[in-house]
């Protein structure tokens, strides 16, 4: 009987994430409140207190959800590819299955545009740590290709794992307009493409 308990409480959190997940994805961390997240899953505040120690605490549990669905879908694909062009294409195609709607962009966007974060410096060293991780596995993968000779390219591959985190981020920005399957599907490829071109057999 208390292994059927457990299994319940996990459920419970899992629930009580996936809903503080997307609210604070959209609204920001000082727009939405224990109430709110409570509310959405059925539950007393009493009850959420129960899981989660506070609603930084909450948000906190969502950044590392957001940085597991980023290495997941993103980070690890790219590290374990030797088709260098095609992993590249397929970094996007990523992006864009992460994104198959405007509402889950827009949760995306707003976690990488920081909405409403947290004056905590917790949140901080997440948000640069994020970034790094991002940055370096991209810079990584670059280098590895035009290693390779699969790309060719003239700057540092850190220049360019820039340009490509700064297209993320503005494709993702635009979901705010319901532009995000144009903009990562063609706009996107083809910026990135067009300065990190594969090589010429």
């Amino acid at each position: 009987m208390a292994r059927r308990r457990d299994k319940t409480a996990q459920a419970t959190r899992e629930e009580i994430l996936e809903a503080a997940f997307s609210l604070y994805g959209r609204l920001g961390l000082g727009a939405v409140s224990i109430a709110t997240i409570a509310k959405s899953c059925g539950l007393t505040t009493a009850a959420l207190y129960w899981h989660f120690k506070d609603k930084e605490d909450l948000y906190r549990c969502c950044l590392a959800r957001l940085c597991e669905i980023f290495e997941q879908n993103l980070i690890r694909p790219l590290e374990n590819t030797k088709d260098y062009p095609q992993g590249l294409n397929g970094f996007f195609v990523g992006l864009l299955e992460l994104c198959d709607s405007q509402e889950r962009a827009v949760v995306f966007s707003g976690y990488l545009a920081q909405v409403g974060a947290a004056e905590d410096p917790q949140v901080s060293i997440f948000y640069e740590a994020f970034e790094q991780r991002l940055l370096a596995s991209l810079a990584t993968f670059l280098e590895k290709g035009k290693a390779a000779g699969a790309f060719d390219f003239e700057r540092s591959p850190a220049s360019y794992a820039h340009l490509i985190l700064t297209i993320v981020e503005g494709c993702l920005l635009s979901a705010r307009r319901g532009e995000v399957t144009q903009v990562i599907d063609t706009l996107t490829r083809e910026a990135v493409l067009r300065v990190i071109r594969p090589a010429q057999p």
